[in-house]
């Protein structure tokens, strides 16, 4: 035992054992991407891999974000667990982006919805494996940024009418983001519930309303990129939005 400059006792210091399956849980979200690779044979190429840049990205830069901009660390955490869930989301519904093509009105949404609950659900499972704790209430709360998300696109897909146009593209999607965000964060507003909780003036709302908005496209952003700049994902993205497909000449398939 030490008595340091301040009069303050120590003790000698305590090791902790981290077994390595421990860190398990933590590898759900890109597992459930792997598995969404593997598991369907129209993803088994290795140009699906590319998938995963997006959010790897957005996962470093996320954090970083949040913390110059000055949150506590129990609000960078928060922010986290649903910035996390919306990424791990996104980059189901652009995988399966020919599969959503194929349906159309409410089944389309619902299979959207399916992807992005998915994500959710895997980034809870990543924080706590158990659902008992923090992560069981935001997941929640994720869901709502999620559904604007889906709107966002949805709105973006019908206002370019089925033109391939990247500058058309993500011009609409960076005005849907901002009106979207708006006008969901002044329902909550309105709602007396949680009226105290994201303020009541129209600045306060205008204010989160666009952050929600930046965050939102921000989160698309590398994944449209990707459609734009990957041969692979650009058929997809083509046929998602209704497009004349490129025609190609015949290659082997790199499969994985």
């Amino acid at each position: 035992m030490e008595i340091d400059g301040t009069g303050r006792r120590e003790g000698k210091p305590v090791l902790y054992h981290w077994p390595w399956y421990w860190h398990i849980p933590r590898l759900v979200p890109w597992l459930l991407l792997m598995l969404a690779i593997v598991l369907r044979g129209a993803n088994r190429d290795r140009r699906a891999l590319l998938i995963f840049l997006p959010p790897l990205a957005l996962s470093l830069l996320g954090r970083r974000a949040a913390m110059l901009l000055g949150m506590p660390s129990l609000s960078v955490n928060e922010f986290g667990v649903i910035f996390g869930s919306l990424v791990v989301g996104t980059a189901l519904l652009w995988l399966n982006a020919d599969t959503l093509a194929r349906f159309h009105g409410g089944m389309r949404l619902a299979l959207s919805l399916g992807f992005l609950l998915l994500g959710i659900l895997a980034t809870g499972l990543s924080r706590d494996s158990t659902l008992s704790g923090e992560a069981a209430t935001l997941l929640p709360l994720s869901l709502f940024p999620g559904v604007i998300l889906l709107m966002i696109l949805a709105a973006t897909r019908r206002l370019v009418r089925r033109c391939y146009d990247p500058a058309r593209f993500l011009l609409w999607t960076a005005i849907c983001s901002a009106l979207f965000s708006v006008a969901g964060m002044t329902v909550l507003a309105n709602m007396p519930m949680l009226s105290q909780e994201f303020g009541s003036t129209g600045r306060e709302i205008l204010f989160t309303g666009l952050a929600l908005g930046l965050c939102l496209y921000a989160i698309d952003l590398p994944y449209v990129l990707l459609m734009f700049g990957s041969p692979f994902f650009r058929q997809r993205f083509r046929l998602w939005l209704g497009a004349r497909p490129i025609s190609q000449p015949h290659e082997p398939i790199p499969r994985l």
